[in-house]
């Protein structure tokens, strides 16, 4: 799964969990959010060295609209920390993540430690980097736990829209995607396949959005 899908999959996510009724200002927005995703698009389309132009223009179009446009708020922030760790800047996206109200994240403390470790593999420090990451997985391990029950359910589902539009299944792509990191993608992508053959889930959203996410570079944040 690319950073490309993953973009526009998380921002439809979030785009729900933050709906609200209509304001005088929403034309403006959605076509301010339209140019944000078409210079998004763009950035795919030219060398990495050109790239960066649209997304400093995407920054100050986000930055023209934040808290402005209250549907698209929580949308609006995810773009921000997205385009700035783009930059790699990271440290700038620490500042951002911990200026926010805690009603705008999903989940703080993991971004916030995400972002850290980021940063201190950019710096070469790989004994912090896997102590941070390893601090998110205990975190997760202890979301998965609480919510067990409920993440199989979700799992066997036979609509792909119904598995992947569920809050909780943020929580099952970052376990694995971060137990990947410190374990290896080897031996987690063998730990999936034997979940597939012990359980009665869903085996096309393994295959195709669970599995494919533990292979995205931890230095290109996309969402998780």
């Amino acid at each position: 799964m690319n950073g490309l899908y993953l973009f526009f999959l998380f921002n439809l996510f979030l785009l729900q969990c933050n709906s609200s009724k209509d304001t005088k200002d929403d034309e403006y927005c959605d076509r301010i959010v339209s140019k944000i995703d078409q210079l998004f698009l763009d950035y795919y389309k030219v060398d990495l060295d050109g790239g960066h132009n649209q997304i400093d223009s995407a920054l100050y179009l986000v930055d023209s609209i934040l808290f402005r446009c209250e549907k698209y708020n929580t949308v609006m922030i995810f773009n921000k920390i997205m385009f700035l760790s783009m930059k790699n800047e990271f440290s700038e996206v620490v500042n951002f993540i911990e200026s926010l109200d805690k009603t705008y994240l999903l989940n703080q403390t993991i971004l916030l430690n995400r972002f850290k470790a980021m940063q201190a593999q950019s710096e070469g420090d790989m004994i912090t980097r896997d102590k941070l990451i390893k601090e998110i997985v205990t975190e997760l391990t202890d979301s998965i736990s609480k919510h067990h029950a409920e993440i199989d359910s979700i799992l066997c589902l036979s609509d792909i829209k119904e598995i992947t539009g569920n809050k909780n299944i943020l929580t099952v792509y970052q376990y694995y995607y971060y137990r990947a990191q410190i374990e290896g993608v080897g031996k987690i992508s063998d730990e999936l396949d034997s979940i597939q053959e012990k359980r009665n889930i869903n085996r096309y959203f393994f295959d195709n959005f669970l599995k494919p996410t533990i292979y995205n570079d931890f230095m290109v944040y996309s969402g998780i």
